[in-house]
């Protein structure tokens, strides 16, 4: 019997907050740059909160140029607007904190804009959503030492590989970049962006809210594009560092030599080793290869 009493009491919460699709009747400028105070704080593990830890997408870009903006982490992204001329100068995402684990936008859910992101030229694009049941997953542009042009990778709830696209505004230069959250150890949901910025975007990063298993892990915040890894790691032998050639993967440079002591991730990866002479090992790797290997200082 009272089984039953609660069973129903769920079944009336739940038709008392319908899904609804949550681009009807939004009003980003009247919510534009309002901070979440909205962050969930139970333990739903599967729930979006971005209060939680996160995971990283590739850096694009120039990883160094104009002011860092921070970790814009701000929910379940649903839309964005991009200001834009001959390449792409600032974001804005729409987004919500979803009050059910099934991550779908219901009625009274907290949602807003996240303000204006990046440099204060480019042309307003106009609003584009993800379909309704859908949200953001990842970005897709292209990138040299700016990034050029800019857009959102939607993912249908429920079945984030089902996917479509949202427009891509900016410039045609620049080498392509597709990135989605699928890639990365997540929910599969993206929850933000960090840019840097000058007068346009000099470099975007996707921000994907981490997985279960790793959601005790405090949120990662560097200051800079280097970031450490969690645990310090011995030092190199010098002779095994000799083993890496340019051409080998990725997945070959980790094996023989795990992971470095610090990682730098844009439109190629950088990876840094300490060697036992005192020296240092740097692997450059593009498209997954190595591109470069260099050793310096030392005995």
């Amino acid at each position: 019997m009272l089984l039953a009493v609660l069973l129903a009491a769920i079944s009336s919460a739940q038709q008392s907050h319908p899904r609804l699709d949550p681009a009807k009747g939004f009003d980003p400028r009247a919510t534009s740059g309002r901070k979440s105070e909205a962050a969930s704080t139970t333990s739903d593990a599967g729930k979006v909160n971005p209060a939680r830890a996160i995971a990283l997408l590739p850096q694009h870009g120039n990883v160094n140029g104009g002011v860092d903006h921070g970790y814009s982490n701000v929910g379940v992204v649903f839309g964005a607007r991009i200001y834009s001329g001959n390449l792409a100068n600032a974001i804005e995402l729409f987004f919500y904190i979803p009050s059910n684990s099934d991550n779908l936008y219901r009625q009274g859910d907290y949602r807003a804009s996240s303000g204006r992101i990046g440099g204060n030229g480019g042309a307003d694009s106009g609003e584009y959503y993800c379909p309704e049941g859908y949200a953001a997953v990842g970005l897709q542009g292209g990138s040299g030492l700016a990034i050029d042009r800019v857009g959102l990778v939607c993912g249908e709830i429920g079945n984030l590989s089902k996917v479509v696209s949202l427009p891509i505004f900016g410039g045609n230069g620049g080498k392509a970049f597709y990135d989605n959250c699928s890639s990365t150890r997540s929910l599969g949901f993206l929850t933000g962006v960090r840019v840097r910025s000058g007068a346009w975007m000099d470099s975007i990063q996707g921000i994907c809210q981490a997985a279960a298993s790793d959601s005790d892990s405090p949120t990662a915040k560097p200051h800079d594009s280097d970031i450490p890894t969690a645990k310090p790691l011995e030092k190199l032998p010098d002779d095994l560092a000799g083993s890496i050639r340019v051409g080998a993967s990725r997945s070959e440079v980790l094996q023989r030599l795990g992971e470095p002591h610090l990682k730098i991730s844009g439109d190629f990866e950088r990876f840094t080793y300490q060697l036992q002479s005192g020296g240092t090992l740097r692997i450059e790797l593009e498209d997954g290869r190595v591109t470069k290997v260099q050793s310096t200082g030392g005995r």
